[in-house]
């Protein structure tokens, strides 16, 4: 046990940090618009600065406050890492049905999951992902496409 909750102070800064870069680059990048007349970088430097407000709000009451250990378990990590990258990879060839499939199986290896589960949720997020992109957003992204 630590004197102080390092676990939190942590994500905390990386929040404001996050939040303060986002902020940054919205409003180098963007046009900011004014209030009658709001443009592109209005909402990122917005959203940026509360991120950060939020951040503060994590961090220092953890200075006050004792905390445990903390420990970095690099599996959970490798395989959230993982399976965003590999559907990154995936979406463009193959479509959005499969990329999706491919990573709920690579996230499961995160922790123990039973077979079926993870099928079930791919098969959940498949159709999910379908209707909100596809059929509710209007996307132009394909289903399903197999590049050979």
């Amino acid at each position: 046990m630590y004197r102080r909750d390092y676990r939190d102070i942590v994500a905390g800064v990386l929040l404001v940090a996050t939040g303060l870069f986002a902020a940054f680059y919205a409003m180098t990048h963007l046009n900011l618009g004014t209030l009658h007349r709001v443009g592109p970088g209005m909402f990122p430097i917005s959203a940026g600065l509360i991120l950060a407000v939020l951040g503060l709000f994590v961090a220092i009451p953890a200075m006050l406050r004792s905390g445990p250990k903390i420990e970095i378990v690099l599996r959970p990590l490798a395989a959230a890492l993982g399976a965003i990258l590999v559907f990154g990879l995936t979406i463009r060839d193959f479509g959005l049905v499969p990329a999706v499939c491919v990573l709920v199986a690579v996230a499961a290896l995160a922790e123990p999951v039973r077979p079926r589960q993870t099928a079930l949720l791919a098969a959940g997020l498949s159709i999910m992902t379908t209707l909100i992109f596809k059929v509710g957003l209007g996307l132009q992204v394909s289903i399903i496409s197999w590049p050979f």
